[in-house]
């Protein structure tokens, strides 16, 4: 599937995203999973001194909402209905 002629002519740059959205790392959570969706992003770069120090995701979010809130696992609520 990768080996056709078109593939080894693309290089990263002509597949990557500009305008990067990026958080601090003191960003609040709802802030960040608010930009998400106004964004149409399932991925954000925390930055600190203008190097990457991580990255928070979309799975990111549940799993520490799941975590945090164990009523909201779906496991949970299947158990209880």
């Amino acid at each position: 599937m990768w080996g056709g002629t078109i593939y080894n002519t693309l290089t990263a740059e002509a597949l990557m995203t500009t305008g990067i959205i990026s958080a601090e790392p003191t960003e609040d959570v709802i802030t960040v999973a608010c930009m998400m969706p106004d964004k149409r992003i399932h991925r954000i770069l925390v930055c600190e001194d203008s190097k990457i120090a991580g990255i928070v995701s979309t799975f990111d979010m549940l799993t520490a909402r799941t975590e945090l809130d164990p009523s909201t696992s779906p496991t949970d609520q299947a158990s209880s209905a």
